[in-house]
């Protein structure tokens, strides 16, 4: 399948590509032979063939979801050791009225 200018002038505008004559040359053929390899994946038969998602086996590596106990208030907010001081700094820049 070959695109023609105008075909690939469009998507390049819909790609906001601002393409040469000598890129939108190169632009056409390179998508004509993308369009070609898909041509061809189409025509592969794939009868009896199963629809998968993943080609490997997924397993669930997460561990039984069982409830136990929580934290307690006190454990999830324990009391501050440290007491947060606050510095009083000047004002780097006035400001006049």
């Amino acid at each position: 399948m070959s695109l023609s200018p105008d075909q690939v002038s469009w998507i390049a505008h819909l790609a906001r590509l601002d393409l040469t004559p000598v890129g939108r040359e190169r632009m056409a053929h390179q998508l004509s032979a993308i369009l070609e390899y898909f041509d061809q994946l189409s025509r592969v038969d794939t009868d009896g063939v199963e629809p998968l998602a993943h080609p490997l086996t997924v397993h669930n590596v997460f561990r039984a979801d069982e409830p136990r106990p929580s934290l307690t208030v006190d454990e999830a907010w324990p009391t501050p050791r440290i007491a947060v001081a606050i510095i009083s700094v000047s004002r780097p820049f006035s400001i006049d009225p």
